[in-house]
């Protein structure tokens, strides 16, 4: 058996992709970027690649949108208020 490096990363023109699962992140738009050539809006939610969601994130762009914190009501959720004595 002949030991070859064919989709290695090591090797020019072999993809990444094939060897690897590409991990997608969702993100909410803070300052608006461009993505594939298009604008992504203030307040959208935008699927980007975990790599560049990482990115677009530490240079204040993007939040990551957490599926636990969409769906919690807003204020707690209970309807009594908190007396001062």
């Amino acid at each position: 058996m002949a030991l070859t490096a064919a989709g290695s990363a090591l090797v020019a023109g072999s993809s990444q992709e094939n060897t690897m699962q590409v991990q997608s992140q969702e993100v909410r738009v803070l300052r608006a970027f461009y993505f594939k050539g298009e604008p992504q809006k203030v307040g959208t939610k935008v699927t980007l690649p975990k790599i560049l969601a990482i990115e677009v994130r530490a240079a204040n762009k993007a939040e990551f949108v957490d599926e636990k914190t969409e769906t919690a009501p807003v204020g707690g959720g209970g309807s009594k208020s908190a007396k001062l004595v």
